[in-house]
């Protein structure tokens, strides 16, 4: 069980490892692409983000709605300074130098504005536009001032993002670009710098220590790991020798006391008590003889006590008859 735990644990690391990789690896993507296009934008001649002959504009207004909405970005195809400006025609979506000033700063021709192209003029050899949104309650049916064709920036593709061109704008201050791109791209690298760095000591470390080690160095290391082998090895042997009943010699060398080389007039030391067995069998019967002995003497002593009995009452007899006769 705690195998199994350890192992689920451990491929749950590694896929969260994976997971939070490939998410940074994406904000990384997309932070280089946010910092492209803000310095295309900075770069570029009307002040938005070009790529590939293709601009992309923010939405900042509902004045085309429902078709696009605030906060979308559109993809149109760059015309400015080209032929191609004045080649549009009634009914094509338009981001152009509004003539009005729509941000309120004051300011007027440098604010962006798409709306839809409802009527085409030419005259001296200039070709006019003039446009209108597309949500009438934002432009209560009041078309746009008209404009000259070479304020067209680029022609509207049908292609849009829906949410990304707020994003894109606030990247492009300069406190968004700080707080969203800068700082999160200084740590990634320095979160990938210290990894590097700490690989590297693992890989190249050991080999390095290794590389300062003197010829000496190596020789006392290797005095070291043969003495601890020998001083094993005589421990071993000492065990040994004690668990056999045989003491090891004190002062022989080390090297010199294995456990096999035991003395062979000592060997039978555990066998003497198996040779006291007969001696005790043998007093045994010593003493079954003597005892048997001593049994048979008194029975030899005991017919010697009825003769003196015998000639005891044979005398008492005879001097009974002597009385008798003296009468």
């Amino acid at each position: 069980m705690d195998n199994t735990q350890e192992k689920s644990k451990s491929k749950a690391a590694k896929i969260g490892g994976v997971v939070v990789n490939v998410l940074l690896w994406v904000f990384v993507v997309f932070s280089v692409v946010v910092t492209i296009f803000v310095f295309s934008a900075q770069k570029d001649a009307d002040g938005v983000p070009s790529l590939f002959g293709n601009s992309y504009i923010s939405i900042v207004s509902d004045s085309m709605a429902p078709s696009i909405r605030t906060g979308d970005m559109i993809v149109v195809k760059k015309v400015s300074g080209m032929p191609e400006a004045a080649q549009c025609k009634e009914g094509d979506v338009i981001t152009f130098y509004s003539s009005q000033d729509i941000n309120g700063d004051g300011k007027v021709g440098n604010d962006i504005e798409t709306h839809q192209i409802i009527k085409v003029r030419e005259a001296n050899g200039f070709v006019y536009y003039t446009t209108m949104g597309t949500n009438e309650e934002y432009s209560h049916g009041i078309a746009d001032p008209e404009i000259l064709s070479s304020s067209v920036i680029g022609i509207y593709t049908g292609t849009k993002i829906s949410g990304l061109g707020s994003v894109i704008s606030f990247l492009g201050s300069s406190t968004g670009f700080l707080v969203c791109i800068v700082i999160p791209l200084a740590v990634f690298f320095l979160y990938e710098l210290i990894r590097f760095v700490v690989m590297f000591i693992k890989v190249k470390g050991p080999k390095e220590a290794k590389a300062g080690i003197t010829a000496a160095d190596e020789e006392e290391i290797k005095r070291k790991a043969i003495e601890e082998y020998l001083a094993k090895q005589a421990a071993a042997s000492a065990a040994t020798s004690t668990s056999q009943g045989v003491e090891p010699e004190k002062d022989a060398p080390v090297e010199e006391a294995p456990a096999e080389e035991t003395p062979k007039e000592e060997a039978p030391a555990e066998e003497a008590p198996a040779e006291e067995a007969p001696a005790e069998e043998a007093t045994e019967e010593n003493n079954a003889d003597n005892q048997s002995e001593q049994a048979t003497d008194e029975k030899v002593e005991q017919p010697e006590e009825v003769k003196e009995e015998s000639t005891e009452s044979s005398e008492v007899d005879e001097s009974k008859k002597d009385d008798s006769k003296t009468e």
